[in-house]
């Protein structure tokens, strides 16, 4: 609606304007309820996640073909110091634990500048705890955390 328009409907008679009025709101309303109250400039982090459209499906598995040989970084050889990680409590609730029920490994490779790296070898225990009902490992403060 236009500025000249808006002053025509208030020079009409107090009825014939308030009718004027209330039709423009009820195309307004069909308006919003037809484009799910977004409009086209909108940004898309302002629109609620209901009203957006579901994500596309991914055309392909992820991860090499089935059969194909997996790929990671070779163990060292050598290990030249090794350290155990254990808990004797529960780092959450402090609930006293028994024997680990899981057990993995972790190599760190300090390259300094002289040509042989030093390499430690972490074995890092888990725990299960009944009051948590879950396994929790000991922290390895060393190297980065485990996804």
């Amino acid at each position: 609606m236009t500025r000249d328009e808006a002053k025509a409907i208030l020079a009409l008679p107090h009825e014939k304007a308030v009718t004027a009025i209330l039709a423009l709101a009820e195309k307004a309303e069909k308006y919003d309820q037809l484009l799910g109250e977004v409009s086209p400039t909108t940004p898309s982090g302002m629109i609620p996640t209901y009203l957006k459209p579901p994500p596309g499906r991914r055309r392909k598995r992820p991860g090499r073909k089935t059969g194909h040989e997996g790929v990671s970084r070779i163990q060292p050889e050598a290990v030249d110091h090794v350290k155990e990680h254990t808990l004797e409590r529960c780092p959450q609730c402090h609930t006293p634990l028994k024997e680990p029920a899981k057990c993995y490994k972790r190599y760190i490779e300090d390259i300094p500048p002289v040509e042989k790296p030093e390499v430690t070898e972490h074995t890092v225990y888990g725990y299960w705890c009944p009051q948590c009902k879950k396994i929790v490992f000991a922290p390895v403060t060393d190297a980065f955390p485990t996804p």
